[in-house]
């Protein structure tokens, strides 16, 4: 899997769902991380996704690799209607 580091564009925050993963197991600094798998499934999460809409923010997919963990997503403003 090609390794891509995080990037804040002009449209978000750019970033691999591993890359994520390891800047949260950074940030937390916890004895017992979760696993990537759970990680990966909160992310996916109904509560995460109405927590991210209620800040403004949702996850798109920024360039589609057919493969989740090679994927790039990018964290965006809410487009206002």
């Amino acid at each position: 899997m090609a390794e891509t580091a995080m990037v804040i564009t002009s449209q978000g925050l750019q970033f691999s769902l591993p890359q994520i993963y390891a800047f949260a197991c950074l940030e937390t600094q916890q004895t017992q991380q979760q696993s990537y798998q759970s990680f990966r499934s909160c992310l996916y999460g109904q509560q995460t996704q109405v927590k991210l809409r209620a800040l403004g923010g949702e996850v798109v997919i920024a360039c589609n690799q057919q493969n989740i963990n090679e994927s790039l997503y990018q964290l965006q403003a809410l487009q206002v209607k």
